[in-house]
């Protein structure tokens, strides 16, 4: 049997906790709506939260080896564009060293072509030294350069050419029509030269599609992991509105249901009334 009393209100305190209930609730909802976040801090979901903090690292992680992907990227990029300047520039050079192969070539005519093979040699011992971006050079040092591609410090590596001892060492004095055509044969110092700047082309081709790949694949990693961050944390939005509407109805309920509770003291005065 309920207990009429001025000095406890029970329906009131039931009333109460029902409201700060759903005043709870609300606040979460709406937490959830402006952040976003079903998950937004340890106090939400303490393990969830501590997954999804290990895979924003992992994505901190994947940015900067993109980064540094990038930048041997532009590395790559200048490595081929000089070698196939080299190549180009030992083309021009085996239409001079024809003309300076024909004993019929001489006096001033010679002296011309002879500068300009020395020209060329010139051209392409600069392209060699010159062909540097962010300070590492693949075209003169046979050390390779290593480029981190994973987060456990795996990394991947460009093929390093010495072509100043490759191309440049082969393309020795031509003073005479004797010693160019020497250059022209199979196994002549053009002819070499030729070869090694082709199977460094070949070779720069292989580990610049190797380095795309990485690239790409190192961004669906990332891709692939923030969409597993989203699935942990992430709210749903439509859902949380649904909520949101229904918490505010509830809220406004239990105000008006508190108050008429807070009125029922009132109805014990009308006994005492003559």
């Amino acid at each position: 049997m309920p207990l009429n009393s001025v000095n406890t209100n029970a329906s009131a305190i039931i009333a109460l906790q029902s409201l700060n209930k759903t005043n709870e609730q609300l606040a979460a909802v709406q937490n959830r709506v402006s952040t976003g976040l079903r998950v937004a801090d340890a106090k939400t979901d303490g393990a969830a939260f501590a997954v999804a903090q290990g895979l924003r690292g992992d994505v901190k992680g994947y940015e900067a080896i993109g980064e540094q992907l990038s930048k041997a990227k532009g590395v790559m990029a200048v490595a081929n564009d000089v070698s196939r300047s080299i190549s180009e520039t030992l083309a021009s050079i085996r239409s001079v060293m024809i003309k300076l192969a024909d004993d019929n070539v001489t006096g001033n005519q010679r002296t011309e072509y002879a500068a300009d093979y020395t020209a060329l040699k010139t051209e392409i011992t600069n392209f060699i030294n010159n062909a540097s971006f962010g300070g590492s050079n693949l075209l003169n040092t046979t050390t390779a350069v290593n480029i981190i591609s994973n987060l456990t410090g795996g990394s991947m590596t460009l093929t390093a050419f010495n072509l100043a001892t490759d191309v440049s060492a082969n393309l020795t004095a031509v003073t005479t029509a004797t010693l160019a055509r020497a250059m022209l044969t199979a196994s002549g110092g053009l002819t070499t030269a030729e070869a090694y700047i082709g199977l460094t082309m070949a070779s720069l081709g292989a580990d610049t599609r190797a380095l795309d790949n990485r690239i790409s694949f190192i961004g669906l990693l990332s891709d692939s992991t923030e969409q597993g961050i989203g699935a942990i944390v992430d709210a749903d939005l439509a859902k949380e509105s649904a909520k949101l509407q229904s918490l505010q109805v509830r809220q406004q309920l239990g105000a008006q249901t508190l108050n008429i509770a807070n009125q029922s003291p009132n109805v014990l005065l009308s006994l005492f009334r003559t």
